[in-house]
């Protein structure tokens, strides 16, 4: 028998029995109802019962209760679960060097390396890198420093004094957060100028040495000296048109030889600008043998054979003395001795 109602019901079971029972009723427990689970992302909401539902992580189902006249409400469950969001992994999106310490990324900045999330919607983050390198210090190159060879300048509280050819100097700013800085100081030699001077000193057969700032000279030419690191000088030394007199007379005599040798005269390297005044030769006893006067030299037969009044003189040795006038109008005198060879 189906029974709708409850109460206290009695039924015949056989002919000497009957049967009586109760149909209780309960009503303070409503019979649930579990809805399909919604899926949501950290952020949605839903939906329920006329309200909008936004839950965190941990908030219980929202429930309704359908309230029944007999007093059999429902309630109405509507359970949630959340998906685990999708992250993208970009990887580096900018760098952050010693001469950049900060950059802009989707409308942030950022000033520190490492790795940022940032959520683009309610099921979706993004993960990235900001970089950093500090590993090239940003350099500063200084104004050039214009040099002559051999200056010197201060640079890093030193004092350099370069050479062609030399690396510029270079000293390291330190910084606190790694990014230290370079300090470059280029250097360029300028073109020293060259004053010419034009003939300063003449070698002469007189001055056969001539000094020019100190310095002692024996050669014609042009010579280039250092004034300061950016100054030279050239100059020259000249040397006298006329050609420095060389004299020479034998020492001996061979009369019989027949050539020059037997002869005893005056021999210069100019003998068209040079007179000799006098030639005089005396034996050991200061007898005079021979005597010519006003004659030019390098002539043999101009001389004296070895002979007195057409007789030859003894060997041995001879005094002589001579007098030249020189192309300048002075006077040159020598005494010396001749050896007769027979």
């Amino acid at each position: 028998t189906t029974y709708t109602q409850p109460g206290t019901y009695t039924v015949q079971i056989d002919n000497c029995t009957y049967q009586q029972f109760d149909i209780a009723q309960d009503i303070n427990t409503p019979p649930p109802t579990v809805l399909a689970s919604v899926a949501l992302c950290p952020g949605d909401c839903f939906t329920f019962n006329g309200q909008t539902v936004c839950p965190a992580a941990g908030d219980a189902a929202p429930v309704m209760t359908l309230f029944a006249a007999n007093g059999c409400d429902s309630l109405i469950t509507q359970p949630f679960v959340f998906n685990v969001p999708d992250t993208v992994l970009i990887g580096p999106v900018a760098m952050l060097t010693c001469g950049t310490s900060s950059v802009l990324y989707n409308g942030t900045t950022y000033t520190q390396p490492g790795t940022y999330t940032v959520q683009l919607d309610n099921c979706t983050y993004q993960q990235f890198d900001i970089a950093q390198d500090i590993n090239t210090p940003p350099p500063t190159v200084l104004t050039s420093v214009a040099l002559c060879p051999g200056d010197c300048f201060t640079f890093n509280g030193q004092t350099i004094c370069p050479s062609a050819g030399d690396a510029a100097p270079v000293m390291t700013l330190f910084a606190a957060n790694g990014c230290d800085s370079l300090i470059t100081q280029p250097f360029a030699f300028n073109a020293p100028d060259t004053v010419l001077i034009g003939i300063v000193a003449t070698i002469t057969c007189k001055e056969t040495t001539v000094m020019v700032a100190g310095i002692a000279y024996a050669q014609p030419g042009s010579y280039v000296q250092q004034i300061d690191p950016c100054t030279y000088e050239q100059f020259t030394i000249a040397q006298s048109p006329e050609t420095c007199l060389d004299v020479y007379v034998p020492n001996v005599i061979k009369p019989e030889s027949g050539n020059a040798n037997g002869w005893f005269t005056i021999y210069t390297n100019n003998n068209a600008r040079i007179q000799v005044n006098f030639l005089r030769i005396f034996d050991r006893w200061g007898n005079e043998v021979f005597s010519n006067v006003q004659f030019s030299p390098n002539v043999p037969q101009s001389g004296w054979n070895g002979t007195f009044n057409g007789k030859a003189c003894q060997p041995g040795v001879y005094l002589f003395m001579y007098e030249l006038l020189l192309p300048d109008g002075t006077r040159q005198m020598k005494k010396g001795d001749v050896t007769i060879l027979r």
